[in-house]
């Protein structure tokens, strides 16, 4: 490949699974909010931006495909306009990424709320020590017999 360093190429490939994974959970969102709450004003408020998130990512993915393909196919060097073009995309690619990622989320929380949460650790439970008292003389007693 023509005038890519390997974190160059790593970077655009880890953009490229970014925006399919958000593509996924942008379709996966609005597919359960309309599942869950029918077309209503409210879902189809919170469902444009999902599309948006979608389309935009769907065009930044293509755009660093073509761009990379481009490049590998430029020998034996690539043209300033095409690696400037790349490091141009690869910066709106994060901004868009970081964004899109945003709006999931805000749709998410927006219809549920329980789906934004990181998971709680339990409550730890304080023990009545004369209830684990009882609870292991009776395990005992029934060994014993």
């Amino acid at each position: 490949m023509a005038n890519l360093t390997n974190e160059t190429i790593t970077t655009v490939l880890n953009l490229q699974r970014r925006l399919l994974q958000l593509i996924n959970q942008a379709t996966a969102a609005g597919q359960i909010i309309l599942e869950e709450y029918g077309e209503t004003e409210a879902t189809i408020i919170a469902l444009n931006p999902l599309q948006n998130v979608r389309e935009q990512a769907t065009s930044y993915y293509i755009r660093l495909y073509r761009l990379l393909l481009q490049i590998a196919e430029s020998q034996p060097v690539a043209t300033s306009a095409s690696l400037n073009l790349l490091a141009q995309s690869i910066e709106e690619t994060q901004a868009i990424a970081d964004a899109g990622e945003a709006s999931v989320q805000e749709a998410k929380s927006d219809f549920f709320p329980t789906m934004t949460q990181q998971p709680q650790p339990p409550d730890l439970v304080k023990l009545d020590y004369e209830y684990v008292y009882a609870i292991v003389l009776a395990l005992i007693i029934l060994y014993l017999f």
